[in-house]
């Protein structure tokens, strides 16, 4: 049986589901949808904490590729580009 639970080795950005893009970026589309780090969900923010450089696929869990299914700019320690892969 199946199981929605992770151990507390599990990190979310090692869990099956779906892939974001993160970049870095100097600029914002005029359009794009701007989020800061703490609007986002727990499991979000943990995956945008452990990413280590400028740009980066990530294997994510399906609830934080929803979180981000739309191009969105999160400002952090910097602008990320954040797009579902």
């Amino acid at each position: 049986m199946a199981t929605n639970t992770r151990t507390s080795s599990e990190s979310p950005s090692t869990r099956e589901g779906a892939a974001i893009e993160v970049r870095r970026t100097r600029t914002v589309p005029p359009k794009a949808r701007v989020r800061h780090f703490d609007e986002l969900g727990e499991r979000t923010q943990q995956v945008l904490a452990e990413l280590d450089g400028d740009r980066s696929v990530v294997p994510v869990a399906e609830e934080v590729a929803e979180e981000v299914v739309d191009d969105v700019v999160v400002v952090f320690t910097g602008y990320y580009r954040i797009t579902r892969r």
